[in-house]
């Protein structure tokens, strides 16, 4: 805190990950040993081999140990302190690190994060939107050698992986027998629900770490049996402690769609002299609008209407978006503004509608601005009430580069490519879009 002036500079923090055993990450045994450089990114990772330790009598002291090996930097207990002493960057080392790490950490610093920003409003988030998960994130059960907080709250002694380099995984229970014929299975105690395809790890009478894989989890009681595709491992005894270092159940949810992240944006629906506007404005101020024009005519049921037209403009289809705040200002509801709030905890996401029976005409709108937002609107107008549908949704960097979301047919045919139910425009250029 003592060292940091937000209003001077960003300082950055690793929060999670590998830790290395040189001073401020200066290690020059790498290159001592092999040639390649550590602070070249070429590092040959010689704090992860074993070694034996002798004193000056040349008495060995300890054999076959890691004995540069460090746990993991994991800082989650004290990300609320980091921000408070003004690091606004929270790094997460990820060096060959696979899908389903990536997933779980990041959702894991996550929503901490969110946590910590609603507790606080003075700390706002650089970019925009809100993640959601659909799965809980659990930071033990991906890639860790043992979790260390380092000397953020003075030196500490446990920092070391010295047993093992590799992941050992979360604690199982022990061994109660061994199948003494083909050695096909073995029953032990289980803290935790065992699953097939589990990868579990023990350590065998000289130390090193073993695998093996659940062929097939049996519950017995308190206890499972674990039945191995090939023969049990002969240093696999009674008594042994057991790990697991894969769980399956988990890595296969990871495999699926695990995220979403929503911007929300504001919409409002008003009247121009000559028809209709749609307004879209994000949370961060950026706005597009989208005009109609069109006679019009008094619904014959208002309120109906009206509540079409609320759910219309706040599906938001397959995008990024999510409506936040919805406001009509029409002149059928009189000199008042008519609002609908409150909708963050209503799913206005799926579904983009389609236009009712009587379908008179289309139009398709594209709004652009300097490093801002584009939208596609179809408008539909049917005979009862107009119908609004937001189609999908192009996000353009500056100089109007695509950034996110799908691609959309363009082309010089429109009502050709609508009564197909695709879009196109005669739009002249469609540079970045098509």
């Amino acid at each position: 805190r003592a060292a940091t002036d937000p209003s001077r500079t960003t300082i950055e923090y690793f929060v999670h990950g590998a830790l290395c055993v040189a001073y401020s990450g200066q290690c020059f045994i790498s290159h001592a040993h092999t040639g390649r450089s550590a602070n070249r990114g070429d590092c040959s990772q010689a704090c992860r081999l074993p070694y034996t330790l002798v004193d000056e009598k040349g008495k060995v002291i300890t054999e076959n140990q890691h004995l540069l090996s460090m746990k993991d930097n994991n800082q989650s207990a004290n990300l609320r302190a980091l921000a408070d002493a003004g690091i606004s960057s929270f790094k997460i080392e990820g060096r060959y690190k696979d899908m389903a790490y990536v997933k779980n950490i990041t959702a894991h610093y996550r929503l901490l994060l969110d946590e910590i920003m609603a507790d606080t409003p003075e700390y706002s988030r650089t970019s925009a939107g809100r993640s959601t998960f659909l799965f809980q994130p659990l930071a033990d059960k991906t890639f860790n050698r043992g979790a260390t907080d380092y000397f953020v709250n003075g030196r500490t002694a446990d920092i070391g992986a010295f047993d093992s380099p590799k992941f050992v995984g979360e604690p199982v229970g022990s061994v109660i027998r061994v199948d003494g014929k083909q050695r096909r299975h073995f029953d032990t105690t289980s803290a935790v629900e065992l699953h097939n395809g589990d990868g579990l790890s023990f350590y065998d009478r000289k130390g090193e770490l073993v695998g093996l894989r659940v062929n097939r989890a049996e519950k017995i009681g308190e206890d499972f049996r674990v039945h191995t595709a090939d023969a049990v491992p002969a240093e696999l005894f009674p008594g042994s402690g057991v790990f697991r270092n894969h769980d399956h159940e988990f890595e296969r949810m990871l495999e699926k769609k695990s995220a979403e992240r929503r911007i929300a944006v504001d919409v409002l629906l008003s009247e121009t002299p000559d028809g209709f506007a749609l307004t879209l404005t994000d949370e961060t101020g950026s706005s597009a609008r989208a005009e109609l024009p069109h006679g019009k005519e008094p619904a014959k049921d208002a309120e109906r209407a009206l509540a079409g037209l609320r759910d219309g403009v706040a599906k938001l289809g397959a995008t990024l978006f999510s409506a936040r705040d919805v406001a009509l200002q029409l002149e059928q509801l009189g000199d008042a503004e008519a609002q609908c709030r409150g909708l963050q905890g209503g799913d206005h996401r799926a579904g983009t509608g389609q236009a009712g029976a009587g379908f008179v005409g289309a139009v398709f709108a594209f709004a652009r601005f300097e490093g801002g937002v584009g939208f596609l609107f179809l408008l539909f107008r049917s005979l009862a009430h107009f119908r609004l549908v937001i189609g999908n949704v192009l996000v353009f960097k500056r100089f109007g580069h695509l950034r996110h979301e799908r691609l959309i047919p363009c082309a010089h045919a429109f009502h050709g490519f609508v009564e197909a139910g695709a879009v196109a425009a005669d739009h002249g250029s469609c540079d970045g879009v098509g």
